[in-house]
C-alpha cells in the first residue's frame, strides 16, 4: 500500500488530465505536468508512484482492497510491503479496520530495522524479524562475529521489544529478497540445518521460504526466486526429513519455546561451542551447537 503501478488507471489519469485529474491528490505531485523526476516513487522506479496514504479517499480505496480479500476469501493475515515508508497514522486505521472485520487477522510489515514504534499494540503484530535473525547468519553462515557477540545482539534484539510481540514475530534466514539459506551457508547442508534448528529454538514464529526445506539454492533477487522444484527426484529428500522433525519438535513443545525464558550456559568463543536452555513452568530444553 506504499505505492500503485503507473498502468494504473488512476495514475492514467493524472498523466493524462495533470492538475485537472480528479486523482491529483492521491500521488505526492511536486509539478505538472508529471515528468520521471517531479513525484515521489518507490525505489526511485517511474514505474511506482508513491500513494498519498494521508488521502481519505486513498484511505478508503486501500481499506476496501484489505477487506474484500478478507469476506471474499477468509484469508489470514496480511503481509504488508515496504511498511515503514507508510505513515503510521494510516496503519493505526488500517489495524481497527481490518481487526472489526477478523479479530484473529494477522498483521506482518515488513520492516529490516528495529521496529518498536509500529509494535505498540495499535498497528501490527509482528514483524519480518532480520535484526534478530542477521546475527544467528553472521555466525552460523558467514563466520564474521564470535558466538558471545551473537548472544549480545540476540539479547539486546529481545530485550529492545515487548515479550508478546517476541513471541508471535516472524523469523526467518532467507526470504525473497535475499540469498537462499543454503548459498548463504556455502552450500554446506550441515551449516544450514544447524541455522535451521537454532531458529526453531529461538522465541517467535519461524517461518520456511518455499524450497528451503527440500535444498533449494538461489543467490540474490532474481535467483533467489526461483521456480519451487516438485519432482520429488530432484529433491533433496534427506533434508526434507530433517526439517519435518524440526517442526515435530516446534509442535511438540509449543508452549516451551513459545513462553519460556532464555537462559545462556556456554558461549565459548576459543572453542566455539553454544549452550542455551529454554525454560517453562519448570521444564527445560537444553541445546548445544
Amino acid at each position: 500500500f506504499n505505492h500503485i503501478g503507473s498502468a494504473s488507471p488512476q495514475w492514467q489519469d493524472v498523466v493524462k488530465h495533470g492538475a485537472r485529474s480528479r486523482y491529483k491528490d492521491w500521488f505526492h505531485i511536486h509539478s505538472f505536468p508529471v515528468k520521471e523526476d517531479n513525484y515521489d516513487r518507490f525505489a526511485f522506479t517511474p514505474d511506482m508512484p508513491k500513494l498519498n496514504t494521508a488521502n481519505p479517499e486513498v484511505q478508503r480505496y486501500l481499506f476496501e482492497i484489505a477487506l474484500y480479500w478478507i469476506r471474499e476469501f477468509d484469508i489470514d493475515g496480511w503481509r504488508l510491503d515496504v511498511a515503514n515508508e507508510v505513515d503510521h497514522a494510516f496503519w493505526k486505521a488500517f489495524r481497527q479496520a481490518v481487526t472489526a472485520e477478523k479479530p484473529d487477522l494477522y498483521i506482518l510489515g515488513e520492516i529490516w530495522h528495529s521496529s518498536e514504534p509500529w509494535l505498540r499494540g495499535d498497528e501490527f503484530h509482528a514483524v519480518m524479524n532480520y535484526p534478530f535473525t542477521e546475527p544467528m547468519i553472521a555466525y552460523f553462515a558467514d563466520r564474521e562475529i564470535s558466538a558471545s557477540s551473537m548472544a549480545y545482539r540476540l539479547n539486546a534484539h529481545l530485550m529492545n521489544g515487548m515479550r508478546q510481540a517476541n513471541e508471535v514475530m516472524f523469523n526467518l534466514l532467507d526470504s525473497h529478497d535475499t540469498e537462499r539459506l543454503l548459498t548463504r551457508c556455502g552450500n554446506d547442508e550441515k551449516t544450514a540445518r544447524a541455522l535451521l534448528a537454532f531458529m526453531f529454538a529461538q522465541t517467535g514464529a519461524p517461518c520456511i521460504y518455499y524450497g528451503t526445506e527440500i535444498g533449494l539454492d538461489g543467490g540474490r533477487d532474481p535467483l533467489c526466486r526461483k521456480c519451487m522444484v516438485w519432482e520429488k527426484e530432484k529433491q533433496n529428500r534427506e533434508m526434507l526429513s530433517f526439517m519435518k522433525r524440526l517442526i515435530t519438535l516446534r509442535k511438540k513443545e509449543n508452549a516451551l519455546l513459545t513462553y519460556g525464558s532464555l537462559e545462556w550456559h556456554l558461549l565459548d568463543d576459543q572453542n566455539d561451542c553454544i549452550s542455551f536452555s529454554r525454560v517453562f513452568n519448570g521444564r527445560q530444553l537444553i541445546f548445544y551447537f
